[in-house]
């Protein structure tokens, strides 16, 4: 039997690397304040059709800094109006004008840097949010202070928004989308009921009446339902949240299960390598071969096997040329030194 020994035939198969798992896809990260605006308050069409038209009508010197100014002013009238209301009813309808301003204000401010494309994503969501709250508090609280509402209803109103108004700012953060306002509702539609109460107000006095030995008004019966409707709202949400929190846990447990699938792969992937390894250690079959006339036969392991051709070659080349391999290698490789120093 003539068999010649060469590497194909010391190699033992192995498996085939199985296919990489899929990832799940991972979504590109956003740039630093970068979110998408979603409104669907009842007046969110007109505003979007409203007041970018408005906006580019604007006076080159008018900036949104100035709008911002501005709505701060309106909604420190609209507190003194209030309070001033107690002297007589008619600033009531001055309330009601600030709260016409300062939606013009409030509204245009970022509408006027968008359409510009002068915006500060990150300092002006922090500047008109700060500018927002500062807003909702001294309403409330000149509403509070007038006598047309009770100071705990206002309070709880205020604690209400500013409630809500944190909890779209958290998921703004976390989802990268500025959802303006609760369903049907949002500033807007708050601002035109009050208008409503003001001018109601005006001519009925806020409807006084007695209310578990208290006297209040239909401000604050509309405060309560405020409220009220404010809890309902976080709550609406919390229920969203989550639905949407029971969507992230599963994919959470998606990628856990394919990152466990690929730890699994990898490890037969390394047995199957120390596997291959250790067959080249092990004893392989047999080798007999005829080489002019000698018959040489080759066992044990690949080392061995090939300690054994070796020394058989040697062998052989010592009968034919007489000769030690070493000191031809040695005259071979001197040779070389020679002819390269030349």
């Amino acid at each position: 039997m003539n068999t010649a020994l060469s590497p194909t035939s010391l190699i033992v198969s192995a498996p085939p690397p199985a296919s990489p798992p899929s990832r799940p896809a991972v979504p590109a990260p956003r740039s630093p304040g970068a979110h998408t605006r979603t409104a669907r308050s009842i007046t969110a069409r007109f505003e979007g059709w409203f007041f970018p038209g408005l906006a580019a009508r604007l006076p080159g010197w008018i900036l949104p800094d100035h709008l911002t100014v501005l709505g701060l002013v309106a909604a420190t009238g609209i507190a003194a109006a209030y309070c001033l209301s107690g002297r007589h009813p008619a600033w009531l309808a001055v309330a009601a004008l600030g709260l016409v301003v300062h939606w013009l204000a409030d509204s245009l401010d970022g509408t006027l840097a968008r359409v510009r494309r002068i915006q500060r994503p990150r300092y002006g969501f922090y500047l008109d949010h700060i500018c927002d709250a500062y807003a909702t508090f001294a309403i409330g609280i000149g509403l509070g202070l007038s006598p047309y509402m009770l100071l705990a209803v206002s309070l709880a109103i205020v604690v209400g928004y500013l409630v809500l108004s944190i909890n779209v700012y958290l998921e703004t953060h976390v989802l990268g989308e500025f959802r303006y306002g609760y369903g049907r509702v949002g500033p807007t539609e708050a601002r035109a009921m009050l208008i409503v109460l003001n001018l109601t107000a005006v001519f009925t006095r806020g409807l006084p009446f007695d209310g578990f030995g208290i006297g209040m008004t239909v401000f604050d019966v509309v405060g309560v339902a405020a409220a009220l409707g404010m809890v309902a709202l976080v709550s609406i949400r919390k229920t969203l949240w989550r639905e949407r929190s029971g969507e992230t846990a599963a994919g959470g447990i998606e990628v856990f299960r394919s990152g466990s699938q690929f730890a699994n792969d990898a490890k037969i992937h390394a047995d199957a390598i120390k596997e291959l390894g250790a067959s080249f250690k092990g004893d392989v079959a047999p080798i007999v071969d005829e080489v002019e006339g000698r018959t040489v036969k080759l066992s044990g392991s690949v080392d061995t096997q090939y300690a054994e051709w070796r020394r058989t070659l040697r062998e052989m080349f010592v009968a034919e040329t007489g000769q030690s391999p070493e000191p031809a290698a040695a005259a071979k490789e001197a040779s070389g030194t020679s002819a390269s120093g030349r």
